[in-house]
């Protein structure tokens, strides 16, 4: 990984390292304050719309780590505005839910599998969406819809962690809705890709 210097060398913009910097303070040492110091800067400054919407998102994700739900919220609608993301929308909607307003997150998931739909994303508006209508809303039939459709976008791998968690959710769906076959069926499902993730997790530590 290139040091500070080091992309002052290679040409990066400002923009980009002020970015840089702020994601090691923010991941690395959990410098809150001076990470957001950092994006603000590069907030002001002249750069491409998708290195400032990166900026508005990476403040977001440390305001809402220090639980400033609004101010997440607002930089996640800024970044919304330069760019056509679904993680902008998620991160709205996200803020909703710990706010409680699983209404207004519903809302924003639904905007984000719209802009997914044009890039191929949408999965996490999926799975969040049906993870709320489960556990919130009690709309069994609604989440085990959009969990479906997030297995089927993000199920070009069957591996993958976030698909063994759907598969357990529609099971827990189906229990709730007194079927009990296609519980059985799901829960299933669920050990048989958890194996799967296990197996795998092994096999990277053997490497």
């Amino acid at each position: 990984m290139a040091s500070i210097a080091q992309m002052k060398k290679m040409g990066f913009t400002q923009v980009e390292i002020l970015r840089t910097k702020a994601q090691r303070l923010f991941h690395k040492k959990k410098e809150y304050d001076l990470a957001i110091k950092a994006l603000s800067k590069a907030i002001g400054l002249k750069g491409e719309d998708c290195d400032i919407a990166e900026c508005y998102f990476i403040r977001a994700l440390i305001y809402a780590e220090k639980k400033d739900y609004d101010s997440a919220m607002a930089d996640f609608a800024e970044a919304a505005k330069l760019r056509k993301w679904s993680r902008d929308y998620e991160g709205i909607a996200g803020m909703y839910e710990e706010k409680g307003d699983f209404d207004s997150a519903i809302a924003y998931y639904t905007k984000g599998i719209k802009v997914g739909k044009r890039c191929g994303e949408g999965y996490d508006s999926y799975f969040f969406r049906g993870k709320i209508y489960l556990e919130h809303k009690k709309n069994y039939d609604a989440a085990i819809s959009d969990l479906k459709k997030s297995i089927k976008i993000c199920g070009i791998t069957k591996e993958c962690k976030g698909c063994a968690e759907c598969y357990r959710m529609i099971s827990e769906a189906y229990l709730a809705k007194g079927d009990k076959r296609n519980a059985d069926k799901y829960l299933a499902k669920t050990v048989a890709v958890g194996n799967i993730v296990v197996d795998n997790a092994k096999k990277g530590d053997k490497i």
